[in-house]
């Protein structure tokens, strides 16, 4: 089974499952490994799909602006989810301790013992946990309970489990956590300049587009961009698939949705969950059927980027290629001994499938012209008004 790089979030916090009451951080959606063999071939210019695409014109288009205010409140989220996404090997205990209380998107650090009936459970007790507030880390009024909280100070939780809680031995009881807040991070742009290589290297590489960025202005102002960039392409990328005729082949469909829904099925069984609540939880999904069909649109979106690619001449280098794998391989804590292990969770073939989509995806606002939503609004109610002038 191979998987795929763009889902590689999708991998990650899929590795950190909910136990008795947050998220287990010992186990890998991508484990299991034993007796594979790693897939070294690729085509550099994309897979040739048996699916028909023939594409709408994706040059000369119009397209809204996007306009981005990344303020403190943003910077602060930003910080406290990936720091503490468990995936990341962060240096805090230098870190300038803040002062007052636990707010939103505050990293605490923190002691607790979960009892039921009066007993301690496995898994409820934890010392000098990470847990950022408000990144839904751990179960329903867990993180809300500590807002307001100050550093040495210890808070009875009386909470429940919900009814559907993967773990079943305490799915549904009433918990009692006694927490007490160490201390509560100050993470300033010092702790953000010196940590960029570590903490942002996925937005480094997927989200920021390559771009290398050393101080945190340099990296809030490449963020902005970056999120200004990927929200044009998003409606480009909408527009063109609307407009674009495709032939889907049945076979290639279901391999792909058997690849995203891999790693998913994966961390399911490893946790004692099942697929239908854990895309519930990390999609808002209510079943597989609308699985289905929501990644059924993102392939067709797929399709046409590498259709776009090929149209355009764009390829993969073996040194592009190579430079994200290795940089995969560094940043495995040790997982992945070299390229080649690497190659066994990450199919090379869809490896630069992926890539190739990345580099398409942000090319595409140099295809388009972009102008003020004012003007979008205006062609809209002007073609409504001929269409309903010409219906008369």
């Amino acid at each position: 089974m191979r998987k795929r790089i763009l889902a590689l979030g999708l991998c990650i916090a899929m590795a950190f499952t909910a136990t008795a009451c947050g998220k287990d951080k010992g186990k890998s959606a991508s484990s299991g490994n034993v007796g594979k063999v790693a897939n070294t071939k690729a085509d550099m210019s994309g897979t040739d799909y048996k699916s028909k695409v023939t594409l709408a014109e994706y040059k000369g288009l119009k397209v809204g602006e996007s306009t981005v205010d990344i303020d403190e409140a943003t910077k602060k989220k930003i910080n406290c989810l990936l720091i503490t996404s468990g995936y990341f090997t962060v240096d805090t205990t230098n870190v300038t301790q803040k002062e007052g209380t636990v707010e939103e998107f505050d990293i605490v650090n923190i002691d607790y013992t979960g009892k039921i009936d009066g007993a301690e459970f496995e898994g409820g007790t934890a010392s000098g946990s990470l847990l950022g507030i408000g990144t839904g880390s751990f179960i329903d009024g867990f993180e809300d309970g500590l807002k307001g909280v100050k550093t040495g100070e210890t808070v009875d939780l009386n909470l429940k489990f919900p009814d559907d809680y993967q773990n079943k031995d305490v799915a549904g009881k009433n918990v009692v956590f006694t927490v007490k807040v160490n201390y509560i991070l100050g993470i300033n742009d010092q702790f953000v300049a010196d940590n960029t290589d570590e903490i942002y290297y996925f937005l480094h590489e997927y989200f920021l587009n390559g771009k290398s960025v050393k101080t945190a202005d340099e990296y809030y102002d490449a963020i902005t961009e970056g999120i200004k960039v990927s929200n044009i392409a998003s409606k480009i990328v909408s527009e063109i698939t609307d407009a674009t005729k495709t032939e889907i082949n049945e076979a290639e469909l279901n391999e792909y949705l058997d690849e995203i829904k891999a790693p998913i099925k994966e961390a399911a069984e490893s946790n004692g969950a099942d697929f239908a609540t854990l895309i519930s939880y990390y999609y808002g999904l209510s079943s597989e059927e609308e699985f289905d069909e929501y990644y059924t649109k993102i392939f067709k979106n797929y399709l046409v980027l590498i259709s776009i690619a090929k149209e355009e001449g764009i390829k993969i280098s073996e040194d592009e290629y190579n430079t994200v794998a290795q940089a995969m391989v560094d940043h495995s804590k040790g997982k992945y001994a070299d390229i080649a292990a690497y190659q066994v969770d990450y199919d090379k073939q869809s490896t630069v499938d992926d890539l190739i989509c990345g580099k398409v995806y942000y090319k595409l606002a140099d295809y388009v012209e972009v102008v003020p939503d004012s003007e979008i609004e205006t062609e809209a109610e002007s073609t409504t008004e001929n269409e309903t002038t010409s219906a008369k």
